[in-house]
């Protein structure tokens, strides 16, 4: 039973390197966030473009008189697909602490 169990202990000191390199290439493939992280960077890309179309609304809105209604529909419609994206950007953060 002892020279089994120091057969064994060989046979692992001898490939611990082996091993460790494969449990290493494993981490690095599980704990890769580079496709979430070009995610993210687009979706804030995407957002701050459309915080800007907003900024650029109710400039526009202050200078040129025009249907409030109107201002309102497009106003709220940019809103909701920012929050969207910034949604999305939570989430996919979220999904990042947690692997």
């Amino acid at each position: 039973m002892e020279k089994a169990f120091a057969s064994v202990m060989q046979k692992f000191t001898s490939e611990k390197e082996a091993i460790f390199a494969v449990c290493r290439e494993v981490l690095d493939e599980v704990l890769d966030t580079s496709e979430l992280d070009r995610i993210v960077t687009r979706l804030q890309n995407q957002a701050l473009g459309m915080a800007e179309r907003v900024r650029k609304l109710v400039k526009e809105n202050s200078r040129v008189r025009r249907d409030q209604e109107e201002y309102q529909k497009e106003y709220d419609a940019l809103a909701a697909e920012h929050e969207k994206h910034s949604e999305k950007i939570r989430s996919i953060e979220e999904k990042k602490g947690q692997d």
